[in-house]
């Protein structure tokens, strides 16, 4: 039964990765063709950073959890690594506040 939660949710971590791609393309051509915000680029950088953080650490628990069930058989790394996950997600959505706020202006 686990095994098959750790496979939905590897899924959805694919499913994850492919909208994280598409807007990191987004985030790119936005900050290439900005002309009146020259510090976008570095913010762009961060954002990149912070969606591939939580991107591979989800990747990495749950291949920890389909190699070996027995390595945390109370899923406690998955608890600590989804917590990573949320401050990441979080930082980003202040960076993302602060890139559109300064896109509006």
């Amino acid at each position: 039964m686990k095994q098959a939660w750790a496979i939905a949710y590897l899924y959805d971590s694919v499913l994850n990765a492919i909208l994280l791609a598409s807007f990191l393309v987004y985030l790119r051509v936005m900050a290439c063709s900005n002309t009146f915000w020259s510090g976008l680029q570095r913010y762009v950088t961060k954002a990149e950073a912070l969606l591939v953080l939580g991107s591979i650490s989800l990747v990495s628990v749950l291949a920890l959890q389909l190699i070996d069930l027995t390595a945390d058989p109370l899923w406690l790394t998955w608890y600590l690594i989804q917590g990573v996950r949320m401050l990441a997600y979080c930082t980003l959505l202040q960076l993302l506040t602060r890139i559109m706020s300064h896109r509006a202006q």
